[in-house]
């Protein structure tokens, strides 16, 4: 039976490592053997699974045939009950709300926040400096996320945690709808406060920017101000805590590599995108539009399918041994942040983002392993990764294993 008849990403198996790495692997071994870069799952009611670059390229790129409509599959729940802003809105609207927010999101403004950022790092490594064990994931996965998407929104960076809640009830709520609903039920308030602050006070920072900007002449709704924070919580917490509890995963396992980036710190550009390619946490979906042939496989109107962006991202068509990390491989054309129309409107943040906290992790905790005495955990779903990981640093010969 093929590996793509009951693939799952919201509950994929995981290896002696924690991960679904193996799975994946094996997957594309078996699509690229029998020719098969898409199939047919018969989970989640069925859809198709594309594993081949080229052919997720295709499908990115060919509006008119693939709708964004359902970029999350199962669909997330948002505060208005809407689809989700930008991420899931076809042309021309796409274009038209996108180009609201694109400047707040470009090289030359992300590079404004570089200091504070620093900042905002070196605080959360002094939070942590001496322990002899550190939980990735509430100490920086979590903490840093939040507070530069509060610096780019203009939102308190201490209601960090609030936000994390807002993201998880929207990510599961396929899976605890009651509960997902009722965390979400609070969001309405704490924004209906925060919007009517910022057309009081404008800050000049993204939120408030939506709040007096003009779509055709007319102010953005409230609702589809709301829209537009739900999907830059999303953008900014998921991925990046996400990545960054990956990266330090890899690295706790990778002396050599650890030690390399340490001494060239011209790699670390080149290693995020390999990160990237790596562990790749965000699997968007599309809709089919009308009867369409990719791949050697027939597709239907009406039909799902699902990028499955850590096997396209190993595809030996496009990446020269492409279970090998590469810190300097190039070209490296991975699809990780998506094509075309659609490609992430952070991508230049999360780069930002991902170095300053690479570098600051080199300096202040130069070695460190996985604790050996605690499970790593892998959350799968819409988006994917470590969520659970511990590491032990290794200052000492007397390092607690506490």
């Amino acid at each position: 039976m093929s590996l793509f008849t009951h693939y799952d990403h919201t509950s994929l198996p995981l290896g002696a490592d924690g991960t679904p790495i193996e799975f994946y692997q094996n997957l594309r071994d078996e699509a690229f053997e029998n020719k098969t870069p898409i199939g047919w799952s018969e989970e989640l009611g069925g859809f198709w699974v594309v594993a081949g670059r080229e052919e997720a390229q295709t499908i990115y790129r060919d509006v008119e045939n693939f709708s964004s409509r359902q970029s999350s599959f199962p669909l997330y729940e948002t505060a208005t009950k809407q689809r989700l802003m930008l991420a899931e809105i076809d042309p021309p609207d796409h274009q038209r709300y996108r180009s609201l927010a694109q400047s707040a999101f470009s090289p030359q403004n992300v590079r404004t926040l570089k200091q504070q950022m620093h900042h905002v790092v070196d605080q959360l490594f002094d939070s942590v400096e001496g322990a002899p064990t550190i939980d990735v994931r509430a100490s920086l996965g979590t903490r840093l996320p939040a507070a530069v998407t509060a610096l780019m929104l203009g939102v308190p960076a201490e209601d960090g945690s609030i936000y994390r809640s807002w993201v998880d009830a929207m990510a599961d709520s396929h899976l605890h709808p009651e509960e997902s609903e009722k965390i979400l039920s609070g969001m309405k308030p704490y924004f209906d406060k925060l919007i009517a602050d910022k057309r009081r006070n404008p800050d000049g920072q993204i939120m408030s920017d939506l709040v007096h900007a003009r779509l055709d002449g007319d102010a953005l709704s409230d609702r589809e101000l709301l829209d537009f924070f739900s999907i830059l919580l999303i953008g900014g917490l998921d991925n990046t805590a996400l990545l960054l509890a990956n990266i330090v995963w890899h690295l706790a396992n990778d002396d050599r590599l650890r030690e390399r980036l340490a001494a060239e710190r011209d790699l670390i550009p080149s290693s995020i995108e390999e990160f990237l390619r790596f562990y790749s946490p965000g699997k968007p979906a599309r809709v089919v539009q009308r009867r369409v042939e990719v791949g050697g496989v027939t597709m239907l109107p009406g039909q799902i399918l699902h990028f499955a962006l850590p096997i396209i991202n190993r595809d030996p068509r496009e990446f020269e041994n492409p279970d090998q990390f590469i810190a300097d491989r190039f070209p490296n054309r991975h699809l990780a942040l998506g094509s075309g129309i659609h490609r992430c409107l952070g991508m230049h943040l999360l780069r930002l983002e991902l170095s300053v906290a690479l570098e600051a992790l080199l300096d202040r905790i130069p070695a460190f392993r996985v604790h050996p005495n605690k499970r790593v955990e892998w959350s799968c779903g819409h988006v994917e990764g470590i969520t659970g990981l511990s590491i032990v640093v290794e200052q000492s010969e007397a390092a607690s294993y506490a």
